[in-house]
């Protein structure tokens, strides 16, 4: 660990230990990343005895629904005064959604590994090296003493697991896996995790992958894989974008492909979610497509109908292949 990341670790856990109440929130349609990292942040403030609110505009996807403190998480801000906020796994502060910027607040603290941070905050801790927001704060509670066990554990290995695939992307570093080790060691029941991590598919979704994956097509002399998808079709299977996921991953693994690309209709948008092998970096294809994101995973946004998304993000992609 970088001597910067000790100091800032030092300096949060201070301004912890001297405030009173504090917001969580993280971005926009979490990820376990999200979730799981509020969870760490939430229990660690809980033993310090301070006065915690969790919040995200979007709600929590039902596949987290396990993690017991998620039933905190609200949909709307119960106060509109903290002494701060804590913004976890978002590169932007409007990830977290418009409302929160008319919160008073004394300080404001963003941690985030994602390579296309602006450094919002009063305090940033910006790591990109980092797995995962989960494993930053791991950082945080071994700081504290406090150990990953419980409840605690649960969240900072959704967290992890969610953002590494299952320890199979190259963001998986040995520092990665000593969390992983020590969380393992304090006798967490991975059997009873994987049974909730898991198992949580409809036969809705099952139907709408398979209809998706027929929608697949290969680019660029096979070098790219996309599927749109419109909104009519998760309409049709009983579908919702939670469903989606998983989706690009199936594409990912066709043999010859470097890019993996979801078109998803959306309302007055198009979501694009993007993956890549080491050969390209799909952040700096999210960046123009009003998004973000790390080298092999980002995303953004196209306000175009779907059709003329789907030519603009080709044009847009051509010369990141060539």
């Amino acid at each position: 660990m970088l001597a910067m990341d000790i100091k800032l670790i030092k300096e949060i856990i201070h301004i912890f230990r001297e405030n009173h109440s504090f917001l969580i929130t993280s971005h926009v349609n979490p990820d376990g990343d999200a979730i799981g990292s509020m969870g760490g942040v939430y229990y660690l403030l809980k033993q310090f005895g301070k006065e915690v609110d969790l919040y995200n505009v979007s709600g929590v996807p039902d596949r987290f629904s396990y993690l017991s403190f998620s039933k905190y998480i609200s949909t709307f801000l119960n106060k509109n005064e903290y002494d701060c906020i804590i913004f976890l796994d978002c590169g932007d502060i409007s990830r977290a959604g418009e409302e929160i910027k008319k919160i008073k607040k004394q300080i404001t603290i963003n941690i985030d590994h994602h390579p296309t941070n602006n450094f919002f905050a009063d305090i940033n801790w910006v790591n990109p090296n980092m797995s995962s927001v989960g494993e930053m704060v791991a950082y945080l509670l071994e700081e504290t003493k406090i150990e990953l066990k419980g409840k605690i554990a649960e969240s900072i290995y959704t967290a992890i697991v969610s953002d590494t695939g299952s320890f199979t992307f190259s963001n998986t570093k040995p520092t990665t896996l000593k969390v992983v080790m020590k969380i393992l060691e304090n006798g967490f029941d991975l059997d009873d995790f994987n049974r909730k991590y898991q198992r949580y598919w409809t036969i809705n979704k099952v139907h709408f992958h398979g209809m998706a994956m027929q929608r697949a097509k290969l680019l660029f002399e096979g070098k790219v894989a996309i599927i749109s998808i419109p909104m009519d079709l998760m309409k049709k299977t009983g579908c919702t974008t939670e469903d989606c996921e998983g989706v690009i991953n199936y594409i990912r693994q066709i043999r010859g492909v470097k890019v993996a690309a979801i078109l998803r209709e959306d309302d007055d948008k198009i979501k694009v979610s993007l993956r890549s092998w080491g050969e390209v970096d799909v952040s700096q294809i999210a960046l123009e497509l009003n998004g973000g994101g790390h080298k092999n995973a980002a995303g953004g946004s196209i306000f175009l109908p779907l059709e003329q998304a789907e030519d603009l993000f080709l044009n847009c992609i051509e010369k990141y292949i060539s």
